[in-house]
């Protein structure tokens, strides 16, 4: 993942520099920003 030291969605703008744990599966808050995304522009 050099150099990068972030992981970011665009589409709720939600960012984190641990991507380590992203990597291994620390995903669930990524998840939760969505849905919450998704029930606000539907």
């Amino acid at each position: 993942m050099h150099p990068y030291k972030l992981v970011k969605d665009l589409r709720t703008n939600h960012e984190t520099s641990n991507v380590h744990s992203v990597m291994n599966g620390g995903i669930h808050i990524f998840l939760k920003k969505y849905l919450m995304y998704k029930e606000k522009h539907t």
